[in-house]
């Protein structure tokens, strides 16, 4: 048996003659080597006595020895592209995955599915493409673990180079793609791809170690959207498990009117990147960037403002000496606490979004599963993300209050009229402004999606990860 680094620096054994057998246990050490070679000659021999396997080039075995002295195997059939066991497997009902929605036959063999046996897998692949795709990750998974010894054969290469360019072609010609990866990532790719030969057949280790990460990443997309199913996810933003309404409650709204509107607005882009219990990746890094983004400007309004209200308060007459606060002095007060909220709350979500790691999807759709597992969860969430503008903008009506009092409190005609009619003309400006704002809030609402109700080849979910 041979010795290969893996590309990520695994060391794994091959076993370079009639048998492909790959494992990393440490096969240094005389027991694990002899006890490998011993059980998968055992176990090819009652695959090929059960059920008429043949032992090719195609078809390879992975052992591995757990802390127990437990061995654990399974085989690939590239033939066929599809692992399998000569002993029953007891598969989980969700497949591994986070995802919802298993309650059909056309989905995998049953919700709860049957011991499996050789034979059996074989009938099951037939039943349907999704049990399929769930194998085909993990047959470009297993490519990926172990590149050294193989080869890809052209179609392959070219298969992915038409995912590329297909994913592309959709990313820059609808906003709701499922693709994987984002656009400056699929031109990175791409041409990563394209930097690839592309004649015959590829047998360099790293290249297929390339090509089967950017193939299981495609594949499990597909799984993860039902591709191949007749409720298939043809849209990212369209949800196949009924809307959520965390949103329509009515302490939510009553908190969205006080909040002047902006966590619906934030709730509206929470559930562009969190439908039906997973994160699209492409889609959370630009919620990411912009929610940075505008936490790095509220501090720069709300110290303006800040200082404003500060500068207000020297105005005589706003502070009269031995008597008690005015209506000015208290409006402004109040306007200064909203300030300092606004900067504490815009410096409080920048330190936590700051962390490289909420980049990828992975622990963030641990925190949004989380959040999504308690009944006013995901709305605080929203809450949480629009008390900064919220607060800012508080800040600015309340002294706006303040100065109109100021600006009024004389009672002179001239003032009056002149300011009365300028103010009249910059509200209505402003509900002219609002109710267009309105409108396009309004078609942002998740009504373009698919009501499980609605769709008679899906179920609601027994569980909502």
């Amino acid at each position: 048996m041979d010795w290969y680094a893996s590309c990520s620096c695994v060391l794994h054994g091959c076993e370079p003659f009639s048998k492909r057998i790959f494992t990393e246990s440490d096969i240094s050490l005389h027991r694990n080597h002899k006890e490998i070679l011993f059980y998968a000659t055992a176990l090819i021999q009652q695959a090929i006595d059960t059920s008429g396997v043949t032992t090719d080039e195609l078809t390879e075995i992975v052992l591995n020895v757990d802390d127990d002295r437990r061995w654990h195997y399974y085989f690939v059939d590239h033939r066929h592209r599809l692992l399998f066991w000569v002993h029953p497997v007891k598969l989980r009902e969700d497949l591994g995955t986070d995802l919802q929605g298993i309650a059909g036959y056309d989905h995998i063999s049953t919700f709860d599915l049957p011991f499996l046996s050789l034979t059996d897998t074989f009938r099951i692949f037939g039943r349907g493409p999704v049990l399929y795709i769930v194998y085909d990750t993990e047959l470009r998974s297993h490519c990926e673990y172990y590149p050294h010894d193989r080869t890809i054969p052209k179609g392959v290469f070219e298969d992915l180079r038409g995912m590329l360019n297909y994913a592309k072609t959709d990313m820059m010609t609808t906003d709701s793609s499922s693709s994987p990866f984002a656009q400056d990532e699929l031109v990175a790719i791409r041409d990563l791809v394209n930097s690839m030969k592309d004649y015959g057949k590829i047998s360099d280790p790293h290249s297929i170690w390339v090509i089967a990460r950017l193939m299981a990443f495609f594949t499990e997309d597909q799984f993860m959207n039902f591709c191949g199913q007749k409720c298939a996810r043809l849209n990212a933003d369209t949800p196949l498990f009924g809307q959520q309404t965390w949103n329509h409650s009515i302490v939510f709204k009553l908190v969205n009117m006080f909040l002047l509107g902006s966590p619906n607005e934030h709730a509206v882009r929470l559930r562009r990147v969190w439908v039906d219990g997973t994160i699209i990746q492409p889609r959370w890094k630009d919620f990411i960037n912009r929610l940075a983004n505008e936490l790095g400007r509220y501090p720069i309004f709300s110290t303006v403002m800040l200082a404003v209200n500060i500068s207000f308060l020297a105005v005589p007459g706003v502070i009269t000496a031995g008597l008690p606060a005015s209506q000015i002095e208290i409006i402004i007060y109040c306007s200064v606490v909203s300030t300092i909220g606004s900067i504490v709350f815009s410096f409080t979500l920048s330190n936590v979004y700051s962390d490289p790691g909420l980049m990828s999807a992975v622990p963030a759709a641990e925190v949004m599963k989380t959040l999504n597992r308690k009944r006013w969860g995901m709305a605080c969430l929203a809450i949480t993300h629009s008390l900064p503008i919220a607060c800012l903008i508080w800040s600015i009506i309340l002294f706006s209050a303040a100065l109109a009092i100021r600006i009024f409190l004389p009672k002179e005609p001239a003032t009056l009229m002149t300011l009365g009619i300028e103010c009249f003309i910059l509200v209505s400006f402003g509900v002219v402004s609002g109710y267009v704002m309105h409108l396009f809030s309004m078609n942002n609402v998740d009504d373009a999606g698919t009501p499980v109700e609605n769709n008679p080849h899906l179920t609601r979910p027994h569980h909502v990860v």
